[in-house]
């Protein structure tokens, strides 16, 4: 074996990596770790309204009406953040989440039931931009990916963690679930007690003078709402694996326990994968994981076209995950780079707000879809893909994906004051 790839120097080489990670982005990692482990109510919604008796037209009426809280837990993320920093975000949106996921325990009428499932939704969400900020924030110059890489990373393991601690929970007591999910949320808020207090935004006239003509908020800035839009699109395609894939294995009479393998495969995979490959990906201009993420989640389910036979299935599910691996730490990243010092709150948030648009709607679009032709959902999914291409090509300039002028030094002097104080 070669020196350069024997045990002890890739063990000494994740301990140089885990230690040149700043403080509180392993405080914000941890946090959000714990938080996935016992993040039930969001993703097993259906089932808990379920075990309380809770007929399915109900349900749906409460899943449509969560996913709508979700998007807006993304824009009041996004701006709290701007105007009151990512710390007290944080910490405000996980005590909420605690407390209202503690007022579900007792059973309750259902308008009641839906209105705190609702306000659960609302937390759960407006922590995630206050949280790419400072992330985006602390990063070393030329390491954001990376330490995007990173947070996804415990995010997915808790996700992980979560999913299999929830099966059990499920099915012994529904009390205890709500109240390690509200534990695990009181804990997170707990941590980022640790995290440092944001830097004092600069005023609207020192990003014009430091950037010239620095948009500071999103609206004005055009082609980052056209990279939003490719956003969308993307997570519109990836989310089909909610809608209409498990009906095709139904249709084709497969048996559903080889879908739970096919999105186990997938965590595994981006669990294992994701961060090294983003030592890999940053080497390039954001513009390349970016790119070849959209072609691959949307040319993993235009495979599909050529039959629903299991190894075409194997393939499909490869591509769509690698498309995952190498854009999802890309998409936060040029959020960062797009964004000033002030508006990197606002950015963070819209894009999360494009994100579970796709996600909210993506499973029901391609159901409809499917309803009008078994292939109409792939060939939109690779539409969308290709669309979403153009999107981020145009969006998405080597000049214009780069840190501003001034911006690296700013980001550096930021980064060392605020792993000092987090220490």
């Amino acid at each position: 074996m070669s020196r350069n790839f024997s045990p002890g120097r890739i063990a000494q080489s994740v301990v140089t990596f885990y230690r040149g990670i700043p403080a509180p982005i392993r405080v914000l990692s941890a946090g959000a770790l714990i938080n996935r482990a016992g993040g039930f109510v969001s993703a097993f919604l259906a089932l808990i309204l379920a075990l309380r008796g809770i007929s399915a037209p109900d349900i749906g009426v409460a899943l449509a009406i969560s996913g709508g809280f979700m998007i807006a837990g993304a824009w009041v993320g996004g701006a709290l953040t701007s105007r009151l920093g990512s710390k007290r975000v944080i910490v405000g949106a996980m005590i909420g989440s605690a407390l209202f996921t503690v007022a579900l325990v007792p059973a309750s009428p259902f308008p009641l039931t839906v209105g705190i499932v609702c306000l659960i939704a609302l937390c759960n969400r407006a922590y995630i931009p206050a949280a790419s900020t400072m992330v985006g924030r602390l990063s070393p110059p030329g390491q954001r990916l990376q330490m995007f890489s990173v947070f996804q990373l415990t995010f997915n393991i808790g996700v992980a963690v979560g999913s299999a601690l929830a099966g059990y929970l499920l099915t012994h007591s529904l009390t205890a679930l709500l109240l390690i999910d509200a534990g695990t949320s009181a804990c997170f808020a707990l941590a980022a007690l640790r995290l440092p207090a944001d830097r004092q935004p600069s005023r609207p006239e020192d990003e014009l003078a430091a950037h010239g003509k620095a948009r500071t908020k999103v609206r004005n800035d055009v082609r980052y709402l056209i990279f939003l839009a490719g956003a969308a699109l993307v997570a519109l395609a990836y989310t089909q694996y909610y809608g209409p894939v498990p009906l095709a294995f139904r249709s084709h009479h497969y048996n559903l326990e080889l879908l739970g393998y096919f999105f186990g495969a997938n965590a595994i995979a981006v669990i294992v994968f994701q961060l090294p490959l983003s030592f890999l990906t940053r080497r390039f201009p954001v513009q390349v994981p970016l790119v070849l993420g959209a072609i691959l989640v949307g040319g993993g389910y235009l495979v599909l076209l050529a039959g629903f036979t299991v190894p075409l299935l194997i393939a499909s599910v490869a591509l769509w995950t690698a498309g995952e691996i190498v854009y999802a730490p890309t998409a936060p990243t040029v959020a960062a780079q797009m964004s000033t010092s002030r508006s990197h709150g606002s950015y963070q948030g819209a894009l999360d707000v494009a994100r579970s648009a796709g996600q909210a709607f993506g499973p029901s679009l391609g159901i409809f879809a499917y309803s009008a032709g078994p292939s109409v959902p792939w060939w939109g999914c690779g539409a969308a893909g290709l669309v979403a291409t153009c999107l981020f090509v145009t969006a998405v300039r080597s000049g214009r994906s780069q840190p501003r002028e001034g911006e690296s030094a700013d980001l550096l002097m930021d980064a060392v004051q605020q792993v000092a104080e987090g220490t």
